[in-house]
């Protein structure tokens, strides 16, 4: 090569080197400033209109911003919402459980968090504070999240509920949690149980508000590329950018039909499940509430199964939102008759709390449970979990 083809390519590097260097700066400030969204809105606005206590998660989708503390406030309430540092609502909790203390660690969504309503009248505080009462120390450990289904609670307990070390896991597995399931897309093991959830019409703002991208139509799946997880853990302008490219294409896809179910799914309905593709697994999500329904309990059996394996109980709290324990919809029907065939092991919210005028146990323009409606549900728990062997495994070992 010539020298003057050596020094026309050298100075094309060096203007591609200079462009590449000011597109690295570029992000790297509109990243930063994304981090100190949050500090700024904090400091500066009223967020009487602005719920914002989440953070973007790769693996879960979206938790709770440890250590934030937020208004929430709507037609029916005004409460103070303030998470711990282990991401959970509640008064401060150590990651090492102490010696002599029964600890239940709580999964479930709006209902479990307490939406609504103040945290000491959550059902969560009202049964540690009877339980106390009656039968000695206990602490519950809120891991409850609004917007949670199934799938995000067996990953949250999979990858670092367990090592909490509860003594009993109580699961508040909602009704609607088999229309979530539709609303996720799933990297699944080889056992086809999720490794991690990303919700396809809601995502995380820099200010920590959950924002939506419409509704009436399950999420298509689509193959993650190469980085992809490691933005979902690490970037917030990951998460902006994608907010606003889904904002954007949200109305050609709801006008797009309703993914077509795999052919096996008619003819062969129970086909196991490791015999499924992640694909299928996604498009028979997103098509049949059958199938939904099916993996819903697939999930909670692996909970169960899993937190066996060390010794610690799974108890399920069956949140019905319409109050009826008999409901018309089939479906719904029998996640009420797998609750009642549980025993002691389900407590089904219709019985506790039934169908009543708005005000009386729910909020008159919210469907969720009211600060008396919370504290049937909690001394039912009480109830329930005083007699449960683990619980009293833990008292009669605490040191006299």
């Amino acid at each position: 090569m010539s020298s003057v083809g050596r020094a026309s390519l050298g100075a094309w590097l060096g203007r591609l080197g200079l462009v590449l260097g000011s597109c690295v700066l570029t992000l790297g400030v509109l990243e930063a400033g994304l981090h100190l969204v949050p500090a700024w809105t904090q400091s500066t606005r009223d967020h009487r209109f602005a719920f914002n206590p989440y953070r973007p998660d790769g693996a879960l989708g979206f938790t709770l911003r440890p250590g934030v503390r937020v208004r929430h406030v709507d037609r029916d309430f005004a409460v103070t919402v303030s998470v711990n540092a282990l991401g959970g609502r509640g008064p401060e909790r150590r990651p090492a459980k102490p010696a002599g203390i029964a600890r239940i660690l709580l999964l479930g969504d709006s209902f479990a968090f307490g939406w609504g309503v103040e945290q000491e009248d959550s059902f969560g505080a009202v049964l540690e504070r009877r339980l106390a009462e009656r039968e000695g120390p206990v602490e519950v450990l809120s891991a409850a999240v609004p917007g949670y289904s199934t799938d995000q609670h067996y990953v949250y307990l999979h990858t670092r509920g367990l090592e909490l070390h509860p003594d009993l896991v109580l699961l508040a597995t909602s009704e609607n949690d088999l229309t979530e399931l539709s609303l996720n897309r799933l990297t699944v093991d080889a056992a086809r149980l999720p490794v991690r959830v990303e919700p396809m019409w809601r995502i995380i703002d820099a200010t920590g508000r959950m924002r939506y991208l419409g509704t009436g139509r399950p999420a298509q799946p689509r193959a993650p590329w190469p980085g992809e997880a490691w933005l979902q853990d690490h970037s917030l302008l990951y998460h902006w950018l994608r907010f606003r490219l889904a904002k954007a294409s949200a109305a050609v896809a709801v006008r797009r039909a309703r993914p077509t179910p795999p052919e096996w799914l008619e003819g062969d309905p129970d086909r196991e499940l490791g015999q499924v593709s992640p694909d299928d697994l996604q498009r028979a999500l997103a098509a049949s509430p059958g199938f939904r329904l099916r993996y819903h309990l697939r999930l909670v059996e692996a909970m169960e199964r899993e937190a066996g394996t060390r010794g610690i109980p799974l108890r399920t709290l069956l949140v019905a939102h319409s109050g009826e324990p008999r409901p018309a919809d089939p479906l719904l029907g029998r996640l009420h008759a797998e609750c009642a065939a549980r025993g002691d092991a389900c407590l089904d919210s219709a019985r506790v709390v039934p169908a009543a005028a708005p005000g009386q146990f729910t909020f008159a323009h919210d469907p969720h449970w009211n600060r008396e409606g919370h504290r049937r549900i909690g001394e039912a728990l009480a109830d329930l979990l005083g007699r449960d062997p683990a619980l009293r495994r833990v008292r009669t070992a605490r040191p006299p």
